[in-house]
């Protein structure tokens, strides 16, 4: 049970502690609103993906 880990709610958790709507995410990323909704939907995020998102959400990509 330990590895049902869904990457895409966590960054989304991550967000909204921060205050930080998909539009800003998706503007530090460089892709769509659209693509960070999609992202935020799957239980895994391809690692070169996770760290991006984890250095605009200044977060470790453990986090």
């Amino acid at each position: 049970m330990s590895e049902t880990l869904h990457i895409g709610r966590k960054i989304s958790r991550i967000c909204e502690l921060r205050g930080m709507k998909q539009e800003a995410l998706a503007a530090e990323l460089g892709i769509s609103q659209q693509a960070v909704s999609k992202i935020e939907q799957s239980a895994e995020v391809e690692e070169e993906s996770l760290n991006k998102i984890a250095k605009a959400l200044g977060v470790s990509v453990e986090a």
